[in-house]
């Protein structure tokens, strides 16, 4: 018995060994508690990937909308950094898809009604997905990472004008997904 006792233990030792990364992110309830001590959090943004196919998206855009979303935020004092070298926090964005149509899809099916109601108005509708990672910058072990995506219906927006308009919504959510707090369970 004792044999089988030991060998679980040392199996069970390898096996969060393994898995080390998940289980330092796991320990923070917030991505905050991991800089709880530091007064200003420097953090780089690394070059934004885009393999949402379309070609118009410009990454240099969203970063932009990204830097100022996170130097506006008042809870948290957060600098932007130009090295990673500099930084205390390493954000990674791979944008997955853009999407624009002149035709808003049906999507308020909560009721007969509704989905009525929403198939007869003519809108335009874009919709942005991204990826994201933020990492510690001295160690490399990941603290948070998430899928992040934003949609705006809205009859005057043009194709052109959805571009700016998504960078922003999708800068506002990225926040607000960062730094939200995980939901106690009762």
């Amino acid at each position: 018995m004792k044999k089988v006792v030991v060998v679980f233990l040392v199996i069970s030792f390898f096996a969060s060994l393994l898995d080390s990364d998940a289980a330092f992110a796991k320990q923070f309830k917030h991505i905050m508690d991991f800089f709880d001590d530091k007064g200003t959090i420097k953090t780089y943004i690394s070059d934004i990937k885009n393999s949402s196919g379309d070609n118009n998206v410009d990454t240099r855009a969203l970063q932009s909308a990204i830097e100022t979303a996170l130097e506006g935020r008042r809870s948290h004092n957060i600098d932007i950094v130009s090295s990673e070298s500099d930084a205390d926090m390493v954000i990674d964005i791979e944008i997955t898809e853009y999407f624009f149509t002149e035709e808003d899809p049906i999507d308020m099916v909560f009721s007969p009604v509704a989905a009525a109601v929403d198939a007869a108005k003519a809108e335009n509708y874009v919709r942005m997905q991204i990826d994201a990672v933020a990492t510690d910058a001295k160690s490399g072990r990941e603290l948070w990472d998430d899928h992040v995506q934003s949609t705006i219906t809205d009859d005057t927006m043009s194709e052109e004008a959805s571009h700016g308009m998504a960078y922003e919504r999708i800068a506002k959510n990225f926040i607000k997904e960062l730094f939200r707090k995980p939901k106690k369970r009762r």
